[in-house]
């Protein structure tokens, strides 16, 4: 059966995230701020497998993005505006899925991974 995705609304996932992280189960990770240098200690939280949505400005997706509008008739922003819509959110897993089955050569689709 393939992957439905479900977007949770957005109050509803912010809520659940900060009431997660003032309480971390796995601790602090550091993490260095690329253009300040500086080290900061994030707290390392556990989410629903369900809860994180995809980033829709995805450089390696915006050609099969395109793609898709062109095929679909979608609106032009139909991603760009689509970060908190279930359908663009399963359009953009569809394109993702396909980029992990795929083949280059003697590489294993990562599809195929454990």
């Amino acid at each position: 059966m393939p992957y439905q995705v479900n977007v949770k609304p957005v109050h509803e996932r912010k809520d659940l995230i900060a009431s997660l992280s003032s309480k971390p189960v796995c601790g602090e990770q550091p993490t260095f701020d690329v253009y300040e240098g500086q080290r900061t200690m994030l707290p390392v939280i556990r989410l629903p497998i369900d809860l994180p949505v995809y980033r829709m400005a995805n450089a390696r997706t915006q050609t099969e993005q395109l793609a898709h509008i062109a095929e679909t008739k979608c609106p032009a922003n139909y991603f760009e505006a689509g970060q908190d819509n279930e359908e663009a959110q399963q359009a953009q897993h569809n394109i993702l899925r396909g980029f992990a089955n795929a083949t280059a050569g003697s590489v294993k689709p990562i599809i195929e991974e454990p």
